[in-house]
């Protein structure tokens, strides 16, 4: 299991539309349907392509969804918005699910860190 917590200066409802369209920020295409067990297809920039379903979707609080790729096992990612005091608390959390029929897995890696951190010092430069 993977989990970081980041602190962003806006609030979950600001940061939501930005998480809902991950292809500014993720390094990629990823296409979806924001609803539960809606389909998701992510087209890195890499080459790398992942699919997989949406799980749960509370709008401004939690988004989840199950995604994999050729040659690994699935993985659920779990997106937690908490407010804070100094704006929103952002939880990104992905674990090892057992394996769709016919898919295979992503794990958060340090180029998702990094996408992430390019993201909240956009987050802090808009809203300084």
């Amino acid at each position: 299991m993977v989990r970081r917590t980041l602190t962003l200066p806006v609030a979950p409802t600001e940061l939501w539309p930005v998480l809902a369209d991950p292809g500014s920020w993720l390094g990629g295409d990823m296409r979806w349907a924001l609803t539960e067990g809606g389909p998701l297809r992510f087209d890195g920039a890499d080459g790398e392509h992942r699919d997989g379903r949406v799980g749960e979707v509370r709008r401004a609080e939690v988004l989840r969804f199950t995604w994999w790729t050729d040659g690994g096992e699935a993985s659920e990612v779990t997106w937690t918005l908490e407010p804070s005091p100094a704006g929103t608390e952002l939880t990104v959390e992905e674990v090892p699910v057992a394996k769709p029929p016919a898919a295979t897995s992503a794990r958060w890696g340090a180029e998702d860190d990094a996408a992430l951190a390019r993201h909240r010092d956009f987050l802090c430069a808009v809203s300084a």
